[in-house]
């Protein structure tokens, strides 16, 4: 008897169902597409066939669930935390340490997100 598939989720591209089959396999739960490559091919008939669906094995659909809601809840936790503190500093980059939105170069190390010639990667550094 062939295995029954729940689905999980539809994503408007690959690359976001991609990071959810990611984080489900990270869990340890075997996620497969459908419509995969249709999308990819022509994402404007991601809605002629509901988009990317992920699925997953029956078995595994209460853990998938759980998985994908815990990720949830983690999301708009950081959200709702960024719009309760919105002049909130974010970290640099190079150093970690806080650099206020406001200003164009991190207070501690002088790092910036202007561009420049990077340095050659040297491994002996």
């Amino acid at each position: 008897m062939a295995d029954s598939f729940e689905l999980v989720g539809q994503y408007p591209t690959l690359v976001i169902a991609e990071l959810v089959k990611t984080t489900l396999a990270a869990a340890g739960i075997p996620a497969f597409f459908e419509n995969a490559e249709v999308v990819q091919q022509d994402w404007m008939l991601g809605n002629a066939v509901g988009q990317v669906k992920v699925l997953v094995p029956s078995p595994f659909y209460e853990q998938a669930m759980q998985v994908l809601d815990g990720c949830r809840l983690n999301r708009e936790e950081r959200l709702r935390e960024k719009n309760e503190d919105p002049g909130a500093a974010d970290r640099c980059l190079a150093c970690d340490a806080e650099f206020p939105q406001d200003m164009d170069a991190c207070p501690a190390c002088g790092w910036t997100y202007a561009g420049g010639e990077l340095e050659p990667f040297d491994e002996d550094d």
